[in-house]
């Protein structure tokens, strides 16, 4: 398994829409390694308009998800398996992934 530590900040550019709520690939490449597949969803009857469900095969660490409008949004993986973010967005398609630090640590790097 590869430390997620020693590659802090890295980002990795995805196109995650706003979907029916069905799980959709990830990704190719390096991205798929670290999850697998996504599905970002209306939240429903919330105070949190959006979902985010995520599946990590393998990795744990800090990880970022960044929204069209440039919000970030912190995710603490503990464990293999299904993790989500709930989040409030004027456009909440996912266009970046980042992974190894928090959203204020690797603000502007």
């Amino acid at each position: 398994m590869q430390d997620v530590k020693i590659m802090a900040c890295k980002k990795i550019p995805v196109s995650w829409p706003v979907g029916d709520g069905t799980w959709k690939n990830a990704g190719t490449g390096q991205l798929y390694n670290i999850i697998s597949d996504y599905k970002l969803h209306d939240n429903g009857w919330s105070v949190w308009s959006w979902r985010l469900d995520l599946r990590f095969p393998m990795y744990v660490g800090e990880f970022q998800f960044y929204d069209e409008i440039r919000d970030c949004y912190d995710l603490h993986v503990v464990f293999e398996g299904d993790h989500y973010i709930r989040y409030n967005s004027k456009s909440a398609k996912i266009i970046r992934v980042g992974y190894g630090g928090s959203c204020s640590e690797c603000k502007g790097k």
